[in-house]
């Protein structure tokens, strides 16, 4: 009887062992995996990407696990590389398992983009903090890190080197090193602090960027010479139609004014009076023009003056 308890024992314990080591065994190695840390981006969180390769041995499609922190409590997104590089969103699951979630999908291509928001970001002052740690649930051939620095921060550490500090061409600061062959099982992890004395968002201070440098051949571009005959033709265009609105305004105001003075020199001297003559003086009896001494025909009209 004790003999046969004993078997029954081991039998149950290998029984319950199986599951865990068959799902062990089946996570599918990473070929290289990149890890992206951008703290206060565009939360005030911190925004963790992996961007990851299975390896080439890996049939597809294929099941992959990953673990995220708890506090995360779910991916902000879970996506595949298509072959033309687009990212398609993937169906997944999650399950808690401790301080960890892990997140469960499949994949029909060996690239892989997986996004998360981590709230642990802590304030003391104008001094910020946060510890990242690498879940280690899958071999991985090479890893790299990279740390966006936010962009009114300054003073930013680590408590282990991640190199010298670079700009890029968005004008944002980063931190990047090579950790290289990471065994399943192994985890490893840094702590970064910086100052900042606001609540502002790297990603609502950053400018547009163009996605491709532009010049006098890109698409749709005008050069100035290009556009030189346009503000020429436009510039005339303009002078034409100012010439022509003072011309009709002085003819119209020099003719009312003629008639004006003509009705009222006929005014005076009755509607028979074609010439006013006042001391010597002469007008004439269309437009009221004072004539000169010897003129015989207005100077304005041209009306032949008869003097009384």
């Amino acid at each position: 009887m004790p003999l046969r308890w004993s078997l029954l024992m081991i039998l149950l314990v290998s029984l319950l062992l199986t599951p865990i080591t068959v799902r062990a065994q089946n996570t599918p190695a990473f070929d290289t995996v990149q890890v992206a840390i951008w703290p206060e981006y565009d939360r005030p969180d911190v925004l963790v990407i992996y961007y990851i390769s299975l390896s080439a041995s890996v049939e597809l499609p294929a099941e992959v696990s990953f673990l995220i922190p708890e506090a995360a409590r779910t991916p902000h997104a879970v996506a595949m590389k298509d072959v033309d590089g687009t990212l398609v969103t993937l169906d997944y699951t999650t399950a808690v398992e401790g301080e960890w979630v892990r997140v469960s999908f499949t994949t029909p291509t060996p690239d892989i983009q997986l996004e998360y928001y981590d709230p642990r970001l802590t304030r003391e002052g104008s001094t910020r903090s946060f510890a990242y740690q690498w879940p280690g649930n899958a071999p991985v051939n090479s890893m790299a890190v990279q740390v966006q620095q936010p962009l009114t921060a300054t003073n930013m550490q680590f408590n282990r080197s991640l190199g010298n500090p670079t700009q890029n061409a968005d004008g944002l600061t980063y931190y990047q090193t090579s950790i290289g062959s990471v065994p399943q099982g192994t985890q490893f992890g840094f702590t970064l602090t910086y100052q900042k004395d606001d609540d502002l968002l790297t990603a609502s201070q950053q400018e547009v960027q163009s996605s491709a440098p532009v010049d006098s051949q890109t698409e749709g571009r005008m050069i100035f010479t290009e556009r030189l005959p346009f503000i020429i033709a436009g510039v005339l265009g303009l002078l034409l139609i100012l010439g022509g609105l003072t011309w009709y305004w002085q003819s119209g105001q020099r003719r009312p004014a003629a008639r004006a003075r003509a009705r009222h020199a006929g005014g005076r001297r009755g509607e028979t009076q074609d010439v006013e003559n006042n001391g010597g003086s002469v007008y004439c009896s269309q437009c009221g023009k004072r004539a000169a001494a010897g003129d015989v025909f207005c100077r304005v009209c041209g009306t032949r003056l008869r003097n009384s």
